[in-house]
């Protein structure tokens, strides 16, 4: 299927509006073309791409598009995905955005996003640093919330599903036990960022660093789903989580499957 005029003008606010993307870009080009693209300029490269590849998704799928980028990308212009980590679910929700807007509105959108990130400041600072020094008690967290739980060491993933808040906040605390992790989350703009719905579900993403004692063992993902709950003074309490760990080779001696 040929990239049709939305498609192409989204991709130029993904890879050329934002700016940190381009590195992407160049990336992509030099992969279709095997090094041989000359274009010197960011539009001149996308539309070289364009001439090379007719499908959207093949763009979009290659390992350069992470799925971190997409969810940014995404987040960055409020746009509502799932809490899904899969990376076809966000292409999916990206070619939708795409075709269900024209972009002319994308710096409000911006704007709105900032503001946004205030709020996710707030609750991942919050949220961390109860989590490290585990004062979190059940009543942070809606009676139904709901945990998924990744662990990743390599090709070995192990993954859990939790419900119930007395249920999410052992198992967090559990995990935290076993492996005896301190989280030093990413506070800059990159590392956590916020949105909200039309319906008022605020959506945190936050990244980091894990580590034992003076060693970091690895990296953390963890996507919140924040609602008011009008019976607690319409404070905000924690419906869902998706939490990822990452055990990666920082430490040579040290990984998350060594402490199992």
């Amino acid at each position: 299927m040929d990239i049709t005029d939305q498609e192409k003008a989204g991709f130029s606010d993904l890879f050329i509006t934002e700016e940190k993307n381009q590195s992407i870009l160049w990336q992509l080009a030099k992969s279709f073309s095997k090094n041989e693209c000359n274009a010197t300029k960011p539009e001149d490269t996308l539309n070289f791409i364009f001439t090379t590849v007719n499908d959207s998704i093949t763009i979009l799928n290659k390992r350069y598009v992470t799925k971190e980028v997409l969810f940014k990308y995404l987040h960055k212009r409020n746009v509502q995905v799932s809490l899904d980590f899969t990376k076809l679910a966000l292409i999916q929700s990206t070619l939708a955005y795409w075709k269900s807007n024209n972009l002319t509105d994308v710096k409000e959108t911006i704007i709105e996003k900032d503001v946004n990130s205030v709020l996710a400041h707030t609750f991942s600072k919050w949220f961390f640093q109860r989590y490290n020094d585990e004062t979190l008690n059940a009543n942070d967290f809606y009676a139904d919330a709901q945990l998924t739980l990744q662990l990743v060491d390599g090709d070995r993933i192990n993954e859990k599903q939790i419900t119930g808040a007395s249920n999410v906040l052992h198992s967090l605390l559990d995990t935290k036990h076993t492996f005896q992790i301190y989280f030093h989350p990413n506070f800059d703009n990159d590392g956590c960022q916020g949105c909200v719905d039309m319906h008022g579900l605020v959506i945190v993403l936050i990244c980091g660093t894990l580590h034992k004692q003076e060693i970091c063992i690895g990296v953390f993902e963890c996507t919140f789903g924040l609602l008011r709950d009008p019976f607690a003074e319409n404070n905000y309490k924690i419906k869902t989580i998706k939490s990822c760990f990452r055990s990666q080779a920082i430490s040579p001696n040290l990984s998350l499957k060594e402490l199992e």
